[in-house]
Parts: C-alpha cells; structure tokens; sequence
C-alpha cells in the first residue's frame, strides 16, 4: 500500500470515529461542570456544536495531508456558532472552554491508535499533529472571542452596562451567569493581578483618571458614586509599578492607593485598605500608597481614637491665633516632609534657616515635646495628620495671644 492509500485509509477511519471522540468530549464537560447542565443546553445541542466543528478540523486535515491543499485552514464559523450559542445559554467561559484542554490530547491519542494499525510513517503522523495542535488553538481563541462579543451584546441587551459590569468586579457578586474575572475580559482587564485599588479622595475626574492611566500603559476600571470614585488598576509588574502609577494620577486630586493584591476575590478588602488610604491623604501626600505610609493609614483607621490623641497631644497651641497655628504646623509639616533636615525646610518655605529653627523651637516649648525624640515626633505626627483631616482641635480659640516667630 502506498503512503497515498494509508493516508487515505486514516483519514477514513479516523473520520468514521467522529461521532464515539465527539461523545466522548461532550459527556466530559456535561459530566464535569454543574453550570453545563444548569444552563438548560442538552447534551445532544452540545453534540451537535462540537460535531460541527471537529468536522471542520477534520475536512481541513484532510485538504492539508490528502488532497495536498497545504494552504488550507480550518473553516472557523463552527468555533464561531459554538462560542455564541454557549454564551446565549449563559454558559460561563470557563466552563465554555472546559473541554478544550482534553480535546487535543484525546483525539492524538485515537490518531496514534490508528496510525499504529495502518503503518503511518511518524514523519507524517507528526506533521498531522501539528496541523491537529495548530487548528485547536485557532479555534480556541475564535470560539473564546465569540463567547465575548456575544456575552458582551447580552449584557447590553439586558441594560447591563458598564457600569453594572464594574459594579459586579468590585461587589463580587455574579452579573446573570457572568462572574467577575468574566467581567474583568469584557472591561478589557486581565483575569489575574497583580492590581490596586485607588479611591478618590476628594476632587478627581474618573473619565480623565482612567485615561491617564491608559496613557501610561495601566488597564483600569473605575466606578463612580455620589461621595466618591473607585478604581481597579492592572500592574504588569506589581510593586515596581506604583511609583508610575502615583506619577500617573497625583495631578488630578488626592487618593488612597491599597497594598498590591492578586486575585479578583481580594478586591472588597482592597477597596477597605485603599479608603483608609484616601482618608490618609488628607493634608499630605496627593497619593498616599496604604504599605508605604503606615502612621497615616494607623490614623485614619481609628479616626475617633487618634481625634482624641490630637486633642491633648496638640491642646498647647490652642490659645494661638489660627494663623500662627497654621504657621507652626505648616512649618512642622514641611520639617517632616524634609525628613528632619531645617536646611531643606528652609529652602521649601524660603525662609532662613534661622528662621525655621526658631519656629521650631517655639512648637517644640507649646507642645511641650522634642523633636529629637523618635516618639515625641511619631505622637505629633499622628497629631498633625488627625488636625489636618477633621480641622483644628476643638478648644481653640480665635484670641490674639498668640506670638512667635
């Protein structure tokens, strides 16, 4: 027999086991995914999706190593009929795609069976599988696709828009049959992290946010409420890229920014870190990133606590006036943001250093606490950011005894 009739002759026989390998795949996804079933798709409309499409494979092979067409492709409208009809079914993509792992590893294995039986040379057998390998794939992104644009069309038929698909990633709650990694394709986010959640702390245009963003090279979804806007950014490279993010978004308001997460189902207590954060950034940093500002974030998180230490810790400074107060805590501010260095101090505020180690010593003496003591400063710091977020302590007064430098 030449290798024209053994070629034939498999091409044949394998084509005659379309029916047992399609079963086969079909009873394997019915059997090992609920949401199959629960979609109400019968087995037989799944027979008759996956039929159509294995024969398409299988005319293609046939064209490439019978025929002798080697520019043939596989006719991919049966990956196109099977991906939108699963997901007018409500089929999640995960389980639309559950039996694409096993499908090529089966039909190989009913392949090199008969190629066994027939004699077929393994040159031509591997090229075989080859084209087999490459169809599958094909199809795979073809069928995925489909399932997308028809999901996608769906979700707005039903007025599930946008926003209701991001509301659905941050709630975590199911949009009909499409969960929230399936929500994160069709808001063009990738399915795993890393991410961060960043929440506008006061001002901030999400529309020109997002865009920013874009420009810089982050995904990100954001959804907007009357108190606030929240978003979800992809990072390629994780913490290496929040510096770029910071420097993406500082000029369009303040925010909190939560600890880099990696999984979707992480996203309500990020959105908790990333609030605290934004309540942080009052009075500080435009940006304040929850793992790098800690005092910050310890603050804001028990707000009526640290109130409480502000009052006594700063209640020396209550009979200045407001604006030698101000003065004096600006200038705190700026010593802290100096990393305790009065010659930077000086240069920021455009004073002499003289100057500013007056003011200093003047904060120092009301206060009654030093400046060289690590946990004096920590205590006034967390004083200075309770006073800049809920405003001057209750208690002081608008006299005009106040006096300094």
């Amino acid at each position: 027999m030449t290798l024209d009739e053994s070629l034939h002759l498999f091409s044949d026989e394998l084509y005659e086991l379309e029916g047992p390998i399609v079963r086969h795949l079909a009873r394997l996804v019915m059997d090992s995914d609920g949401t199959m079933r629960a979609s109400g798709l019968t087995e037989e409309e799944l027979v008759a999706l996956v039929t159509a499409r294995h024969k398409a494979m299988m005319i293609a092979l046939h064209r490439r190593h019978v025929t002798g067409d080697a520019d043939t492709e596989v006719d991919e409208s049966a990956a196109q009929a099977e991906g939108a009809a699963l997901a007018r079914h409500g089929v999640p993509l995960a389980a639309a795609l559950l039996a694409e792992t096993a499908r090529p590893a089966y039909v190989w294995e009913q392949m090199l069976k008969l190629a066994t039986t027939r004699g077929l040379e393994p040159t031509v057998l591997v090229a075989l599988a080859s084209d087999m390998f490459a169809f599958v794939e094909r199809e795979v992104a073809v069928k995925k696709a489909a399932w997308l644009a028809e999901s996608s069309f769906r979700a707005a038929e039903r007025g599930e828009t946008r926003a209701a698909l991001i509301e659905a990633l941050f709630g975590g709650a199911e949009l009909g049959m499409i969960t929230r990694w399936e929500a994160a394709e069709l808001l063009r986010l990738p399915r795993t992290g890393p991410y961060v959640v960043v929440v506008a702390a006061g001002g901030g245009d999400p529309a020109a946010v997002e865009r920013a963003l874009d420009t810089a090279g982050f995904r990100s979804a954001w959804r907007e409420r009357p108190d606030t806007s929240t978003g979800i950014v992809a990072l390629p490279l994780g913490d290496d890229n929040i510096d770029d993010v910071v420097k993406a978004i500082e000029s369009w308001g303040r925010f909190g920014m939560s600890p880099v997460f990696e999984r979707l189902d992480e996203t309500a207590r990020a959105v908790d870190y990333a609030r605290i954060a934004a309540v942080a950034s009052a009075g500080s940093a435009a940006v304040t990133v929850f793992d790098r500002h800690p005092l910050a974030v310890a603050s804001a998180a028990a707000p009526e606590v640290t109130a409480r230490v502000a009052r006594h810790v700063l209640a020396g400074l209550d009979e200045l006036e407001p604006a030698h107060r101000r003065m004096l805590l600006d200038t705190f501010q700026a010593w802290l943001d100096a990393d305790g260095s009065t010659a930077e101090t000086a240069r920021v505020l455009f004073l002499h250093r003289n100057s500013v180690r007056q003011r200093l010593a003047r904060f120092e003496q009301l206060v009654g606490r030093s400046l060289s003591s690590p946990q004096d400063v920590t205590e006034l710091t967390i004083a200075l950011w309770a006073d800049r977020r809920n405003g001057p302590v209750p208690g002081q007064r608008d006299g005009t005894r106040g006096t300094g430098t």
